[in-house]
């Protein structure tokens, strides 16, 4: 009964593959009116940090949306979510630096998830954000929480 906890329910499971690349819905499969709570820390990775590979997988990730290179890595992972909780109760947060919400990447990012019916039902103010990691370098972030507008009814949070 591996992945199964008692009373029985599905546990979860842990998949290793980069997240930009791999269908979503084959790792985490769910119905429409399924509740799944999708979360993440995606890695910090601002647009002039990222390798070619991972500028790639951005681009994999977000298809065919223009002028992204001033995207930081993290979009790609809300293009993927909110593509993923499209037309389902299904909601997603991620810690993600606080850029995606400044500057141009705004217009960029925000009009996509907008346009594919998502809308933010919480955030946390930006907080600085360090860990014990080698070669630290603290970053601000915020905590972005998002829902398909047509499935959240509840009320937003700040």
């Amino acid at each position: 009964m591996s992945g199964t906890t008692l009373p029985l329910q599905h546990a979860g499971v842990i998949v290793c593959g980069n997240a930009l690349r791999i269908d979503w819905n084959e790792v985490l499969p769910q119905e429409k009116e399924d509740e799944v709570y999708l979360f993440g820390n995606p890695p910090y990775l601002g647009a002039r940090k990222q390798n070619k590979t991972q500028k790639l997988d951005l681009r994999k990730a977000v298809g065919d949306i223009k002028g992204i290179s001033p995207l930081d890595y993290i979009a790609g992972w809300f293009v993927k979510a909110t593509k993923y909780i499209k037309d389902s109760m299904v909601q997603y947060s991620f810690v993600t630096t606080n850029s995606i919400n400044q500057g141009e990447q705004v217009s960029i990012l925000w009009d996509q998830l907008y346009a594919e019916s998502s809308t933010i039902i919480f955030v946390y103010k930006p907080f600085k954000w360090a860990n014990n990691a080698k070669n630290n370098v603290g970053v601000i972030v915020s905590i972005i929480g998002i829902a398909d507008k047509y499935y959240h009814k509840k009320q937003k949070k700040l």
